[in-house]
């Protein structure tokens, strides 16, 4: 049973996060334990600059009863000039910052300016002389705090936060009813990802692989999830000008070379526990895939590099101005075909658990790893073994939000 934390004063947790993996599979998750920890915790979201934004974020979570409060950039920028007083927080108010995504610096920023306490779910221990305590999600991470010489009372070992999130809402039998997807058919689940400019590329790209899978092995079934992060013409018309007049956005379906293909803005965790195989771009939802139990293929197409995010300074780079166009395409390029694993279960075995296909990769070559695996029982089957076996330990978020509340 949970415990209740009680505070003399009314405690506001302030959470610095902007992207979709880090607010779905983060952000909620932290947020609910926080609420059922300490129900009188006002929990605000406070979204700095990031590249990975869809720039939704504040729509969606508004519909969420966890937060109380989104901050926006606007609004920051106002609490690092004029402090507690933009933030409407009394002097004596109880503030603590938690950074779950972006920049450590702006969660850091804020902390000082409001003279709160900070806090971090990190897995290297970046600006740890700043924090009051870091959470990191292993003991791999916990021996890179320790090689940095950080005490250990300055960081705890909580788990893989995103396995927190991973909560499927309805059965899988009712989820295939109505997608009208017959119980026994093969159900294959296309996964664009939420970043609006490289989706744009992945929708079509992943209704060619659907394509090509009909076309080796008819019968198949396929649904592409669509982000409720992604832009509202995404959402509307997700292939353009082949997308099917006057469909709305749910479980709308179109063709693609006679391949039974839909597309739906239901719960993409609901639909992956329904399916038999997922494919799926790096991100959290590899992780999430992979707590599920559903078999899954990683894939990371090359064509447009200009379209793919980057980390840190680099990712402010404008993608359309020459020389940083060819900039950013050839450094995303060279991190793209590094030799280091880029989806989250291979990263947190150690080993190849998943396939992964990267680099200038057709549709035909996804789909050709994908009918090879489904003809694969035997790898399948170790394939979730695996995955299950990693991803098996939970409450992450409960342990960050009784060490913020402490």
């Amino acid at each position: 049973m949970t415990a209740t934390v009680t505070t003399g004063t009314r405690s506001h947790v302030l959470i610095t996060a902007n992207s979709p993996g880090e607010v779905a599979g983060w952000v909620l998750p932290v947020a609910e334990s926080l609420r059922a920890l300490n129900p009188e915790a006002e929990i605000i979201l406070v979204l700095p600059p990031c590249q990975y934004a869809s720039g939704k974020e504040a729509r969606v979570v508004a519909d969420w009863p966890a937060i109380q409060r989104v901050v926006t950039l606007r609004g920051l920028s106002g609490a690092l000039l004029l402090g507690r007083k933009a933030l409407g927080l009394s002097r004596d108010a109880d503030a603590r910052v938690l950074f779950l995504g972006g920049d450590v610096f702006h969660a850091v920023s804020l902390a000082r300016r409001i003279g709160a306490r900070c806090y971090a779910y990190l897995p290297k221990p970046r600006w740890s002389g700043s924090l009051d305590k870091s959470f990191v999600p292993d003991a791999a991470a916990a021996e890179r705090f320790a090689a940095r010489g950080v005490p250990t009372s300055r960081y705890e070992v909580v788990g893989q936060l995103a396995l927190d999130s991973v909560r499927p809402g309805r059965a899988a039998a009712e989820v295939r009813r109505d997608l009208g997807i017959g119980q026994d058919a093969p159900l294959i689940v296309l996964l664009p990802g939420s970043r609006p400019l490289f989706s744009r590329f992945l929708i079509p790209y992943l209704a060619q692989v659907a394509a090509a899978m009909h076309a080796g092995r008819p019968g198949l079934q396929f649904v592409t999830c669509l982000s409720p992060f992604l832009g509202d013409d995404l959402l509307d018309d997700p292939l353009q000008d082949t997308w099917p007049p006057g469909q709305g956005r749910q479980e709308s379906a179109s063709a693609a070379g006679g391949a039974a293909l839909q597309f739906t803005t239901q719960p993409a965790l609901d639909v992956i526990a329904a399916g038999d195989l997922a494919i799926a771009i790096p991100g959290t939802t590899t992780l999430q895939i992979a707590a599920l139990g559903v078999p899954q293929i990683v894939f990371l197409p090359l064509q447009r590099p200009d379209l793919i995010p980057l980390e840190g300074l680099l990712g402010l780079l404008p993608a359309g101005v020459w020389p940083m166009t060819y900039l950013r395409r050839r450094v995303t390029e060279v991190v793209g075909m590094g030799p280091q694993p880029m989806a989250l279960p291979n990263m947190i075995a150690g080993r190849r658990i998943v396939p992964e296909l990267r680099g200038h990769i057709e549709p035909p070559d996804v789909a050709a790893e994908a009918l090879g695996l489904l003809e694969d029982e035997d790898r399948r089957r170790k394939m979730v073994g695996e995955c299950l076996e990693i991803t098996a330990e939970r409450g992450a978020a409960e342990r960050i939000a009784a060490g913020v509340l402490a």
